[in-house]
């Protein structure tokens, strides 16, 4: 077909009148993306500030990237030094003329892997012509902008790279991954019942390590839970004439820690609950094959006291980027005596996922939740065993320091916000991708802390 290609590659130039194709792209003028053509229709756009509107206007959805000061990285591998010790301060006397001793300091090279948000959107080519009450490509555009900035949200406290390696580590990973994690364990009591103790602690044990706590975050159903538990702690100034009872700080002897605006209950920070599958069917992983359980006595088992002993029902789904498969029950139920252990062994399904969602039932009940999320091992099976140390059906609670002389959690931003536009291939369609690269960057982990296993309405009731 020579005339066909002499015709698309080369126009008029050809010697064939009329060629539709311009000889060149060209960048252009204009501001309405809905208009472009030629080469400016090709041409990236910056949504940064839109990133930052939208933001703004969905402060009680996202208040942890609302917090984040964001840190330009220039690449997919950012490198950083942390200075943890600036040595020796006890034995730093001298006498006169003496050669002062070198104090060893601590100083730490830590990395973190951009990752990449993107969130597919498309306009018909009939929603853009016909007369609407609203731009519905600037819509579209906002829809998207809002949804990438929910992923960001989640995975700032969810995110988990050795479940699903295409999120970056969100805060209770890099807490839980710290050598001497702070983490206190309600074992299914909620925050009313645990009293003042837990929060007094972590907030002495942060400080102690260095750090200052100075915010926390928490799921949405624990509101009224903190409310409870601090209301009769703050008292009141007589030139409050309102006498409100919403309360938005924590005082402790070493600090006050607030969750009020920019803080506290946040919409994207989930408790452990049902899980149901999600995502592309096509892409998401297969349900595991099967699952085998079989009890027996572990060194650290917290199977100990007599409401723990009973028969334990579980299910396993598989998880990757896509989303979760349906889940797989083994053939009975684990019946657990104090002391054991429960060894769980998975055989992964025909389309592997990059890791398992472990959930778990009440001892004698079959009704199960979300109890905790491993790895697939990359072997035949994965095996995993259950010691009653992560409780499903519960709520964590997370306690960050802010910032010392420098800010200690950031948004390492390797890409700003930007709208990618796509062909629109064989339908009438303006397809774009809203991208966000990047990462939480967390310089002191040990500067953070997490309440974990707490027992909230709606989960499950723990004796």
């Amino acid at each position: 077909m020579p005339f066909a290609e002499d015709f698309f590659t080369f126009g008029d130039d050809a010697g064939i009148a009329g060629g539709a194709l311009e000889k060149a792209l060209t960048a252009g003028y204009g501001t309405d993306a809905a208009l472009f053509t030629g080469g400016r229709a090709l041409q990236i756009e910056d949504l940064e500030m839109t990133l930052v509107n939208v933001m703004a206007a969905q402060r009680e959805d996202c208040k942890l990237m609302n917090t984040l000061k964001t840190l330009r990285i220039n690449s997919t591998v950012h490198q950083f030094d942390v200075r943890k010790d600036v040595g020796d301060y006890e034995n730093l006397f001298a006498e006169e003329l003496a050669i002062p001793e070198a104090s060893d300091q601590d100083i730490k090279r830590l990395f973190v892997m951009a990752k990449y948000i993107q969130n597919r959107r498309s306009v018909s080519h009939q929603a853009t012509v016909v007369r609407t009450t609203a731009d519905v490509l600037a819509e579209e555009k906002i829809a998207g902008t809002l949804n990438v900035l929910k992923g960001a949200e989640y995975a700032c406290f969810h995110g988990d790279s050795a479940v699903v390696p295409e999120q970056y580590d969100g805060l209770i990973a890099q807490i839980v991954s710290d050598s001497k994690p702070n983490i206190t364990d309600l074992r299914g009591q909620t925050i009313t019942g645990a009293g003042f103790d837990p929060f007094d602690s972590m907030v002495a044990l942060i400080y102690e390590r260095g750090g200052e706590a100075n915010k926390m975050f928490f799921p949405v159903v624990l509101a009224m839970q903190m409310q409870e538990l601090v209301r009769d702690r703050i008292l009141f100034s007589v030139a409050d004439k309102k006498m409100s009872t919403v309360v938005d700080q924590f005082p402790t002897p070493l600090g006050t820690v607030f969750f009020g605006e920019d803080a506290g209950a946040d919409k994207l920070f989930k408790v452990k609950g049902a899980v149901n599958p999600s995502g592309n069917i096509e892409k998401r992983p297969s349900a595991p094959v099967s699952v085998t359980l079989a009890a027996a006595a572990q060194s650290g088992s917290q199977f100990l006291k007599t409401t723990d002993l009973g028969a334990y029902t579980y299910r396993v789904f598989a998880v990757n980027a896509a989303g979760i498969s349906e889940g797989t029950a083994p053939a009975a139920a684990a019946t657990v005596a104090s002391g054991n252990g429960v060894t769980i062994t998975i055989t992964p399904g025909a389309r592997q996922g990059s890791g398992f969602i472990i959930a778990r039932s009440l001892p004698g009940s079959t009704d199960v939740m979300e109890m905790v999320r491993i790895p697939n091992s990359g072997n035949a099976t994965t095996v995993y065993v259950d010691l009653n140390s992560d409780l499903p059906g519960t709520a964590s609670l997370i306690f960050i320091t802010e910032r010392k002389v420098q800010p200690i959690l950031q948004f390492g931003q390797l890409l700003p916000l930007q709208l990618y536009p796509l062909y629109p291939g064989n339908r009438a369609e303006t397809p774009f991708i809203v991208q966000l690269y990047g990462a939480l960057i967390n310089k002191a982990p040990e500067w953070c802390g997490l309440i974990k296993n707490i027992g909230y309405s709606g989960g499950f009731a723990y004796a």
